[in-house]
């Protein structure tokens, strides 16, 4: 077993791997995705003491943040990449030891290390830590409460209690995903050595935690009021406000394949008579044996595998094991061998009939189409498949591996490390995906990356164990060896890829997966507004009108590194703010305040507005491309290619560019 000393010794050596990737030359990329955001709410903090954008705009995302940004921007006296990032990569700096607390407190000190060894050489985690957002922060404050609440609710601390509760309410003030601190405390509901109060009181916490968020954003608008904020006055085509919608609505099951195939005879001879048969033989049994709940439960499953939804299926059979499996004998009941075999043969020729039928053309296709209900296959699967198939493999072999521990931890006075770290991945996930979230993007799962690592290590210490039983050797040398194997297997944790992201310039190439994504049109690449944008500030003069092209985060960025933008070329959607807000008839982004140009006669009539002024445009090739489906009026992409035909800068990405129409401004 690792003493006290080595242990500390290898995790400062960590630490301080882990600083050089994370801090180093924090600047060397223009501020890219939402960080535009993030500058804004800086320098209105610095000018007004809250985050007052020169739009009117009170910019209320994660405040806690924006101010921690503020100090640093105070302290290193200007507002840059520095600055706004230091704050995520201090924590994920920090999210080092915090995971190794996690291994060592769910797995032992041996899984502590490989797990902070995998975060600190993770290139994904590098990324995230590199990006002036708060992710990183949060999945520090997630992993801190995860420990936390395994120590105060399972083990009795009351210190750590509190502290669980500390780092929920900051959560909170962080995302929306704060939500889901609170769906830990349904990882108590199954086990049968919990008493029934006890668990009515841990209900009672997550209500609590919800009705903190709640009060939360209600304190906010309360004191953001003061600064008359417009976002009061969004346009929101669901006609409900921006933040009572933002945990969505809930999903339901979409049956699409099955009610648009029900006239084909074919289809319902094939599908049909095996889970009815399966349910015909499960309620007969467990109708003579007065075994009404799990009878029930296995029916679901079979009825869930009918409609073609695996991961409903899948829950359901959780259910069943963890509140009706007691040992070995209750696994072999018929009930449950027939609701997984009725089950599993039914998806599987769902799953051949989706391919017969070319709905889906390859494994991965079938088991997102048959992830529609919880939809854990857009909001997971389809980017742990796409991004990092073999630790989902790896991981999946790991949690296996546990299981059996798991299910002997329910027994009063047991730890249940094993069966918290399970339950505390599955809760979160089946959360996320039964809402219905405006995004599906990795890093709304990013909180959640340590967790799926712990059964990553558990497969690295299995494999050590047993490698060491059969080969007699130090237990340290089968551990580390194991170690260096999973850190070059992983797909995310290679040393020597996570040097080269640490060194990344605007040129280098962007994972679309591990990056911050925040629009599949630049996912595999670095934009360089920065550069482009200096060009225009450089060179613009009175009266000039400047106008960029893209989303409103991407608005933000030419707004930032201009000083103004007068027109976003874009879409209308809920980002847009109403003329009686903006004081004239034409749509704005409440943001930068730019008008909003979305078909080709508003863009001939600022042209027009020009009156022999230049017109500078701020665009990027990929978002002009045919194929990038971004501007819906054909005619405006046309006339963009036209009118700003001849960049006259080009960023340090080769796709970020600059060109101008009517009188040059340098002349």
């Amino acid at each position: 077993m690792l003493n006290r000393k080595t242990t500390t010794v290898i995790l400062a050596a960590l630490m301080l791997a882990g600083a050089v990737l994370r801090l180093g030359n924090l600047d060397a990329l223009s501020l890219h995705g939402d960080e535009g955001y993030q500058a804004m709410a800086v320098a209105g903090i610095l000018e007004h003491g809250a985050p007052v954008l020169d739009s009117r705009y009170v910019y209320d995302r994660a405040p806690l943040f924006s101010y921690t940004q503020a100090a640093c921007a105070a302290v290193c006296g200007r507002i840059d990449g520095l600055s706004l990032r230091l704050p995520a990569a201090l924590a994920g700096l920090f999210c080092i030891p915090a995971v190794f607390w996690l291994g060592a407190t769910l797995l032992d000190r041996r899984g502590g290390l490989l797990l902070a060894t995998l975060i600190a050489f993770s290139t994904w985690h590098i990324e995230m830590s590199r990006y002036g957002r708060f992710y990183t922060m949060f999945q520090l404050l997630f992993v801190l409460a995860l420990v936390m609440f395994y120590l105060g609710f399972y083990r009795g601390h009351i210190a750590a209690m509190v502290g669980y509760a500390v780092a929920t309410l900051i959560a909170i003030s962080l995302h929306d995903l704060g939500i889901m601190m609170g769906v830990l405390f349904l990882t108590v509901i199954p086990l049968r050595s919990i008493t029934l109060r006890r668990k009515a009181a841990y209900v009672g916490g997550l209500l609590a935690v919800g009705a903190a968020r709640t009060i939360y954003y209600k304190l906010l608008w309360q004191v953001f009021a003061a600064y008359e904020v417009p976002w009061q006055e969004w346009v929101d085509p669901a006609g409900t406000s921006n933040h009572t919608a933002a945990l969505g609505q809930i999903n339901l099951p979409t049956m699409v394949h099955l009610l648009s195939n029900l006239h084909k005879v074919h289809v319902v001879g094939i599908l049909l008579p095996i889970p009815l048969l399966a349910i015909t033989v499960i309620v007969w049994t467990g109708v003579k044996d007065r075994r009404y709940l799990p009878t029930l439960t296995a029916v679901g499953m079979v009825l869930a595998a009918m409609i073609h939804e695996l991961a409903l299926m899948v829950l359901l059979g959780l259910v069943y094991l963890a509140f009706f499996v007691r040992n070995e004998r209750d696994l072999r009941r018929r009930q449950f061998v027939l609701a997984l075999l009725g089950g599993t043969v039914t998806l599987g020729l769902w799953g051949a009939f989706l391919l017969y039928t070319r709905i889906a053309t390859s494994f991965s296709d079938v088991l997102l189409n048959l992830t529609r209900f919880p939809d854990i296959g857009r909001y997971y699967l389809s980017w742990l498949l796409a991004g990092w198939p073999v630790l989902l493999v790896i991981g999946l072999a790991g949690w296996i591996m546990l299981l059996p521990s798991a299910a002997r931890e329910d027994e009063p006075g047991a730890p249940k490390p094993h069966w918290f770290a399970l339950t505390a991945l599955i809760g979160p996930v089946y959360a996320m995906a039964m809402l219905n979230w405006k995004f599906s993007e990795a890093r709304y799962f990013f909180h959640l990356y340590p967790l799926m690592l712990v059964g990553c290590v558990a497969a690295a210490l299995a494999l050590a164990d047993a490698l060491q039983r059969k080969w007699p050797a130090p237990r340290g040398v089968m551990v580390t060896a194991c170690a260096v194997v999973l850190l070059f297997v992983g797909q995310d944790t290679n040393p020597i890829a996570a040097a080269s992201y640490a060194r990344h310039g605007q040129d280098a190439h962007k994972n679309p997966y591990r990056a911050a994504l925040n629009w599949s049109v630049q996912a595999d690449y670095h934009p360089d507004p920065r550069k482009v944008s200096r060009y225009v500030a450089a060179h613009r003069r009175p009266g000039d009108l400047v106008i960029g092209v893209g989303p409103p985060h991407v608005a933000a960025l030419y707004c930032w590194y201009v000083g103004q933008l007068d027109a976003q070329i874009g879409r209308l959607d809920n980002y847009v703010q109403l003329a009686e807000v903006a004081g004239d008839d034409q749509p704005h982004y409440p943001i930068t305040g730019a008008r909003v140009i979305y078909q080709a006669d508003q863009l001939r009539q600022l042209l027009d507005e020009a009156d022999g002024h230049t017109v500078w445009l701020l665009a990027d090739h990929r978002v002009l491309a045919e194929d990038a489906g971004f501007l819906l009026d054909e005619d405006l992409r046309q006339m963009l290619l036209t009118r700003f035909a001849e960049p006259v800068c080009t960023g340090l990405d080769g796709i970020s560019y600059v060109a101008r129409a009517g009188k040059a401004s340098d002349e």
